[in-house]
C-alpha cells in the first residue's frame, strides 16, 4: 500500500498549482494575445476565477487531511499561481 503524503518538492516547492498556472499561460497566450475574440477575452477571467475557487477548495481539503495538532504542516501552503506568492488564506 502506497503512503499518501503532501508533495513539497519540485514545482510544488515553488507554486502549489502548476497545472492551473500552465493553463492560464496557455489560455492567455492563445485566447487573449494571439487570436483574441470577444468570447475568449470574456471567458478568460471566468476561467481564472473558477480555478482560483478550486485552488482555495483544494487548500481547505488539504489542510483537513494533512494538518493535525499532532503533525502540523512544515511548509507554508501557497494557494497562489505565482512563484513566491503568499497566496492569502
Amino acid at each position: 500500500m502506497a503512503t499518501i503524503a503532501l508533495v513539497t518538492s519540485g514545482l510544488y516547492a515553488l507554486v502549489r498549482h502548476p497545472q492551473y498556472r500552465g493553463l492560464f499561460i496557455a489560455l492567455f497566450g492563445e485566447g487573449v494575445v494571439h487570436w483574441p475574440t470577444l468570447f475568449s477575452v470574456g471567458l478568460f477571467p471566468v476561467i481564472v476565477l473558477a480555478c482560483t475557487w478550486l485552488a482555495h477548495r483544494e487548500k481547505r481539503q488539504m489542510l483537513a487531511r494533512f494538518v493535525t495538532p499532532i503533525a502540523p504542516i512544515s511548509v507554508e501552503y501557497r494557494c497562489s499561481f505565482l512563484a513566491g506568492g503568499s497566496g492569502g488564506s
